[in-house]
């Protein structure tokens, strides 16, 4: 039995989750003054207004909670912040100070990938030399980018470093 959602890259989910990543690279994360919540209220505002390519709905699950699209592992309920779908692309948005809230974002990430198909972590970099983002991109063959890619390539968790502008 395996305990991971079949995730092909082909087909309806697998076009709404480049859909999502291509889209989330072009959200405007300018405003310096946002936290947390308010980086989730502006990627659930954007890709709210998108028109996904199976017809699937976005769903935003801060406000809205369904059992079938919540996975139970270790006796607790594990909810993404937003997904395409029910069992679609999971979506978690973190805005990353240290390397503690990247830690958090790829655990949650992990268990995102029992119930949905893809799972892709938008980490706003918040550090203020941008740090976290430089590790993931600028760097190139590090450690983190090879874990990351490892991720996508392995899990299909795609983590989206952003700069925050």
């Amino acid at each position: 039995m395996k305990s991971l959602m079949q995730g092909r890259r082909d087909g309806k989910y697998w076009e709404d989750c480049e859909y999502t990543i291509k889209a989330l690279f072009k959200l405007d994360l300018s405003r310096t003054e946002m936290k947390e919540k308010e980086f989730e209220d502006r990627v659930a505002w954007f890709l709210g207004k998108q028109q996904f390519p199976s017809g699937e709905r976005f769903i935003d699950h801060r406000t809205h909670h369904d059992a079938a699209s919540e996975p139970v592992l270790f006796g607790s309920v594990h909810r993404p912040d937003m997904s395409i779908g029910m069992d679609g692309t999971a979506i978690e948005v973190k805005a990353a100070d240290h390397g503690n809230k990247v830690k958090q974002a790829i655990s949650q990430a992990l268990f995102y990938r029992i119930g949905y198909r893809f799972v892709i972590v938008l980490l706003v970099d918040i550090t203020n030399k941008g740090d976290i983002y430089a590790g993931l991109r600028e760097h190139g063959n590090t450690r983190e980018v090879q874990f990351v890619d490892d991720l996508e390539e392995n899990m299909n968790i795609f983590v989206i470093p952003r700069l925050r502008l």
